[in-house]
């Protein structure tokens, strides 16, 4: 799923481009914590059909991230905070590799190695893996 390759000057400096992606994320996230959030906002799907969307949660989520409660955010939505968790470990590579200028880079090169048994194997993975977590949500009423 994963390799690392050489990147050629054409192609696109994902850790370069993610460094400053983060820092906006980051400050979109603490305007959003200041002003108290979008007043009067509710999850579309909640609101029309009763049940939680699959990100439900992830706002609160990343809010208790902020203030170091890791258990609370993993109570919000799990996978949400896995990514969010995720996504903090990829800055760390990103600023490593861009700082000491590294040609060589981890790029994701999909299934196309898997057999296709394992392919659907790791298809079905993915959706268990989605389909749990909105259960979770659900069953506790996010």
């Amino acid at each position: 799923m994963f390799a690392t390759r050489q990147i050629n000057p054409r192609e696109v400096d994902f850790e370069l481009m993610w460094l400053w992606f983060f820092p906006a994320l980051v400050a979109a996230g603490s305007v959003y914590a200041l002003v108290g959030g979008l007043i009067g906002y509710e999850c579309p799907l909640k609101s029309f059909a009763g049940i939680p969307c699959m990100l439900c949660g992830g706002t609160r989520a990343a809010l208790a991230l902020g203030h170091g409660h890791i258990f609370h955010a993993l109570e919000m939505n799990p996978l949400a905070t896995l990514g969010m968790m995720g996504s903090a470990g990829y800055l760390a590579y990103a600023a490593l590799s861009v700082a000491l200028k590294s040609r060589r880079r981890i790029r994701f090169v999909g299934f196309a190695g898997f057999s296709p048994r394992r392919r659907r194997f790791m298809i079905s993975l993915i959706v268990a893996v989605l389909a749990t977590n909105w259960a979770y949500l659900i069953a506790v009423g996010r």
